[in-house]
């Protein structure tokens, strides 16, 4: 039975899904990012496993430039890692690149 019933939120979206269908094991593991976390994230990645990153993120444009970024600058603070990072991500994405799938 399809309701007509529109959600307030996608919270209880989800909730409504999950309790129509338990068996199918729906499961969140992430939201919609800021570019600043998202590079956050990618920052501490490279630096814990530079293979990983690189297995991890489909060789574009802007992987190959944080990967170089950070082999050319390997002293810089996580800081200025982020900041260098979410700058990449911005011209990344104004240019339609995708940069992560959250």
């Amino acid at each position: 039975m399809v309701s007509s019933i529109c959600p307030r939120d996608i919270d209880t979206l989800i909730n409504i899904v999950a309790r129509e269908f338990p068996s199918a094991g729906i499961r969140i593991t992430g939201r919609a990012r800021t570019t600043s976390r998202q590079a956050e994230l990618m920052v501490d990645r490279i630096r814990a496993d530079r293979q990983e990153f690189l297995s991890t993120y489909a060789p574009r444009r802007h992987i190959t430039e944080m990967d170089q970024w950070t082999l050319q600058n390997p002293n810089v603070s996580r800081d200025e890692a982020v900041a260098r990072f979410d700058q990449i991500i911005r011209h990344a994405v104004a240019r339609g690149d995708v940069v992560s799938n959250h």
